[in-house]
């Protein structure tokens, strides 16, 4: 698996709402090496997010809880997002999903991947 992070994350971060992090603009991965078809992704008959040409883009407006016990930072923000994004939605398995985590923290030079990776697939809810 091989993933790319293609925008970087612009997102408020409220503490007096149920998601801490809400994106401002889109966010946009290249994905290899994990099956994805071409679909739009809804949540509640809103548009989420939406994959074309091993391309997920998940849309502005979209809420997350960032990583949990664990501080957000620019390197691994992108990580926890995707992350979230992959378990609300049921796109992949919880083992891709973990796996997807590690890889963008590896990717991104991100500290601690294999810490965190390991706390969500130990305490992660499927």
């Amino acid at each position: 698996m091989k993933i790319e992070v293609l925008t970087e994350q612009i997102q408020n971060t409220r503490k007096d709402k149920k998601w801490l992090h809400e994106l401002q603009s889109p966010m946009r991965y290249r994905i290899y090496g994990v099956g994805m078809k071409e679909c739009d992704i809804y949540c509640d008959h809103k548009l989420i997010g939406y994959i074309r040409k091993n391309i997920l883009e998940v849309c502005k407006g979209y809420a997350h809880d960032g990583l949990t016990c664990f501080p957000d930072t620019k390197a691994n923000r992108p990580a926890g997002l995707l992350h979230d994004f992959g378990y609300q939605t049921a796109l992949w398995p919880r083992e891709i999903c973990d796996a997807m985590i590690k890889e963008v923290m590896r990717e991104r030079e991100a500290k601690f991947s294999n810490i965190v990776w390991l706390g969500v697939r130990l305490f992660g809810k499927s």
